[in-house]
């Protein structure tokens, strides 16, 4: 549903570049049609957007919950409008953490390979240059830590949420006598 709901954003988007690449024209000559086209590319851009980042933090509800994908976008509604600072400070992490992680690897790895190419007198004497070991360990170890940087950083926090389990008691069985046709018997 999620991904459906981003496709639709981007037909829309589509249809809307098609409208504005036929009526060129007649924006040269008009200044609020012009405008009006700009608006709304930006609007559409922003609804994509927002439904994106729904679908993003549904899918986890969903994961977590098991509920719906639709009352899922709804709880992220819920979560977001109730901690929206908290969202905030999250994606600001989540950045950094992103950036961090993800670009530090990929250049000690290009570094390493770098320096220890050099330093090796047999690679340099067939007339190698470490440079281009240092480009392509750069550009995997940067495919292979984002993508463990991607993963990792899915992870929701774990701050407790009555939305994500109305039910606090991890014993669904509220009998504790484990063989229901013995009555319990008091200890003496």
């Amino acid at each position: 549903m999620g991904s459906f709901c981003i496709a639709l954003c981007q037909l829309l988007r589509l249809m809307l570049l098609v409208v504005d690449r036929a009526t060129k024209a007649q924006q040269g000559k008009n200044l609020v049609l012009k405008l009006a086209m700009k608006c709304a590319h930006c609007a559409l851009w922003c609804l994509q957007k927002t439904v994106e980042f729904v679908s993003y933090y549904g899918y986890i509800f969903v994961a977590l919950d098991g509920s719906s994908f639709c009352k899922a976008c709804k709880e992220t509604f819920v979560l977001i409008g109730a901690h929206p600072a908290q969202a905030a400070v999250n994606g600001m992490v989540k950045g950094l953490l992103l950036l961090l992680m993800g670009w530090s690897t990929p250049f000690l790895c290009a570094a390493a390979c770098f320096f220890g190419l050099e330093s090796d007198a047999d690679y340099l004497a067939k007339g190698y240059s470490p440079v281009y070991a240092a480009v392509v360990v750069f550009a995997s170890s940067f495919v292979v830590a984002n993508g463990i940087t991607m993963i990792s950083l899915t992870n929701p926090n774990p701050n407790p949420n009555p939305h994500l389990n109305p039910n606090p008691n991890p014993n669904p069985n509220p009998n504790p006598n484990p063989n229901p046709n013995r009555k319990s018997q008091p200890d003496p």
